[in-house]
């Protein structure tokens, strides 16, 4: 006996051409920005993630609508429209002052109100967690980047200081320095542990998306990139100070100094993934 099996609705040719159509469109659009954040993403270690952000909302995308049923049926949504022409203003402007967060802000906006007028308003509130992971693909301001690291480095000096002292080994602290009886230790701006703190946050936000369903428990495994960033950082600058003080240079730089990145990168994912699974046996799945 024949047995009737549901098939997953088909894009519509129709559907198939209009984004290729905007997707085109958004190119030309916006190839300044583009360019310019590509080579923002390639040549700044701090922003090298950008690289992996379309991809991974391309694939969150792609699973939430095989979970759910299949994408959803176009919706000419009007307001997406107005959103697509306001950023694409926005953009010019950017682009003609030199005021580069405009323009980059802008062009990610510009992707949300192209969903939502190929799907409407429902493709926003559905892939809305999603897309906003686009926004990390923005570098942030200089002036508001160097306002962030240098009380960083701040609170990593005065930390890693106060735990020599503790343990005992003489140190003096002046301002962003440690002399140490054997050596100097400057902590400098690529130390402050910014560029952990982006790449932490933003891993926070992909694992929320892929094992948390609840926003509570995303908002809150969010929030712990905070903390977990600026912990391993300053246990990165306890070992390198360690390793000043009893002539271990070689982990100062080199293959060594990189190893110790890794390992502190590790460090980062796994206590994500233990808070996550924490948020998970708390707050289980949504069925």
């Amino acid at each position: 006996m024949p047995t009737l099996t549901s098939a997953r609705p088909r894009p519509s040719p129709v559907l198939a051409l209009a984004l290729a159509f905007m997707a085109g469109g958004f190119l030309a659009a916006y190839w300044p920005v583009l360019t310019e954040l590509v080579r923002q993403w390639t040549g700044d270690d701090d922003y090298s993630h950008g690289l992996l952000i379309g991809p991974v909302v391309a694939y969150l995308v792609w699973k939430r609508s095989r979970d759910e049923g299949g994408f959803l049926p176009g919706g000419g949504g009007a307001l997406g429209l107005a959103l697509v022409l306001l950023c694409s203003t926005a953009a010019l402007v950017g682009i003609l002052s030199g005021f580069r967060t405009l323009s980059n802000v802008a062009c990610v906006v510009a992707v949300w109100g192209t969903a939502g007028f190929l799907f409407g308003a429902g493709a926003l509130r559905r892939y809305g967690w999603e897309l906003f992971l686009l926004i990390f693909l923005v570098p942030i301001p200089s002036g508001l980047y160097a306002q962030i690291t240098m009380p960083l480095q701040l609170l990593v000096t005065r930390s890693v200081a106060e735990i020599l002292h503790v343990g005992g080994i003489p140190v003096l602290r002046e301002g962003n320095i440690l002399h140490l009886a054997q050596s100097t230790l400057q902590v400098v701006s690529a130390c402050s542990g910014l560029r952990s703190l982006i790449t932490v946050t933003v891993l926070a936000y992909a694992f929320g998306l892929m094992t948390l369903t609840r926003p509570s428990g995303r908002l809150f495994l969010l929030g712990s990139s905070l903390p977990i960033a600026v912990l391993t950082n300053i246990l990165r600058v306890l070992v390198l100070a360690l390793a000043s003080q009893f002539s271990y240079t070689s982990v100062l730089e080199g293959t060594a100094h990189n190893v110790l990145g890794i390992v502190i990168f590790l460090a980062n994912v796994g206590m994500l993934t233990l808070i996550a699974k924490g948020i998970s046996w708390v707050s289980p799945r949504r069925p």
